[in-house]
């Protein structure tokens, strides 16, 4: 498995998100986990609200 960290993590979610229609993404909630380490650059990278 290759080595995972919160900014390639952060990286790979971005480019997904990004890949979906603007209306559509919208908010994203999360549950605490620590995958979302990076949520306010997310957010900031994708244009919703984390």
């Amino acid at each position: 498995m290759p080595d995972v960290t919160a900014q390639s993590l952060l990286a790979a979610f971005t480019a997904k998100l990004n890949q979906i229609a603007a209306p559509i993404r919208q908010i994203l909630t999360y549950d605490q986990g620590r995958e979302m380490a990076c949520r306010r650059e997310l957010a900031q990278a994708t244009n919703m609200r984390v």
